[in-house]
């Protein structure tokens, strides 16, 4: 008997895997697969590569102290030491991370790609189109926010000690400009530097409207970063995404890692970012690999609860005689499938409630419960 898999009938989180696998495969991303288990010390040094998710250990029966995944790139990066050329990888992985809510460990469903290799212009954007297709893929109102590392460096400079830099990243990530401006005030910094700063944080709205307000300031005007901006931004518009991207300066990382794109992505369904990415050559770097590399993540558990799936449809229970035999009841319940109906078996005749359609098998045949 054939049978015909209806994605309907899937969770919302299984039927966003499965569509961002066809995604990523149609642009020539290969499946990787990792171990649910890799040594503690690739993630202990490299600890702020995985911000405050911290690290399930374990001492296996060799005495080595090994983690439960808290992170796939990290394992992606160090397997592709030593290849050459360009690797183009998606995943779909279990990971272990400490919940920022309730600040438990959590088994978190995630799937994305990793770009590592030669990475130009095209790849970049390739990236950055594939991250706005997982977000389309959800079937809800999305936005994808970009920022740069690199324009941020520009307005703070590089004579601003290592603490004073935390500080300010701080008040970035919340768009704090009173804090930005106190900041500069207490360590005798830049004032009109830093003003730029904290206006620039502020700015939203239409990317390329935001990218020429930074264009205005004097201390962006032989930014790298701003004109690599404007370029992928251009290139994103003119494929048809200008309603769905923005500019966010607010959207950093650690900057031991990140000293380029980053990015976040928004659906309306769901009150956090699902989508995590960003430029990490340092990492791959530090791994022993001299390339570039880029990459994101879909937080797919975070997708759980985005459509409930309405069992009513087209589900039907079959009541059985328990003299029947069953190869009978097993040939009953087939020939209400060939009619589209997902069926149920059940000896039990009080349980009818919640099913579409409800039928009964005795030795005078199947009848329809025309009350169900």
């Amino acid at each position: 008997m054939n049978i015909t898999i209806d994605l309907k009938s899937f969770r919302a989180d299984e039927r966003m895997a499965l569509s961002l696998r066809a995604i990523y495969e149609s642009y020539g991303y290969r499946p990787y697969k990792m171990s649910k288990f890799e040594e503690y010390e690739l993630y202990s040094s490299n600890i702020d590569f995985l911000g405050d998710g911290g690290v399930l250990t374990f001492t296996d029966v060799n005495g080595k102290l090994m983690a439960l995944k808290p992170d796939v790139t990290l394992s992606i990066v160090k397997n592709s030491k030593g290849s050459v050329g360009t690797q183009k990888v998606h995943y779909r992985e279990n990971v272990y991370r400490r919940n920022a809510r309730g600040g438990s460990f959590k088994e978190m469903l995630q799937s994305g790609i990793e770009c590592i290799g030669n990475i130009g212009t095209v790849e970049t954007v390739e990236v950055l189109l594939l991250a706005l297709k997982s977000l389309s893929a959800t079937e809800c109102s999305y936005r994808l926010d970009i920022s740069h590392i690199g324009v941020l460096s520009s307005l703070i400079g590089d004579d601003i000690a290592g603490e004073i830099k935390d500080e300010l990243f701080t008040c970035i990530k919340r768009k704090n400009a009173g804090g930005i401006i106190e900041i500069a005030t207490v360590n005798d910094l830049d004032i009109k530097r830093f003003e730029a700063l904290a206006y620039a944080v502020s700015l939203n709205g239409n990317a390329l409207d935001v990218i020429a307000s930074l264009k205005e300031i004097p201390y962006l005007s032989a930014c790298e970063g701003l004109n690599e901006l404007t370029e992928i931004i251009t290139a994103l518009n003119s494929l048809g995404y200008k309603e769905n991207i923005g500019i966010d300066l607010s959207v950093v990382n650690d900057m031991n890692y990140y000293r380029s794109l980053i990015f976040r992505g928004y659906i309306d369904c769901v009150p956090e970012g699902i989508l995590f990415g960003g430029r990490y050559d340092d990492l791959v770097k530090k791994m022993g690999r001299n390339c570039g590399a880029l990459g994101f993540a879909v937080a797919l558990d975070r997708l759980q609860d985005l459509a409930k799936v309405n069992y009513g449809d087209d589900n039907a229970l079959l009541v059985y005689d328990e003299n029947m035999s069953p190869s009978e009841i097993m040939n009953a319940a087939d020939g209400i499938r060939k009619n589209g109906y997902s069926v149920e078996i059940t000896s039990d005749k009080e349980k009818s409630s919640g099913f579409r359609k409800v039928f009964y098998i005795t030795q005078n045949g199947v009848t329809e419960d025309e009350n169900a």
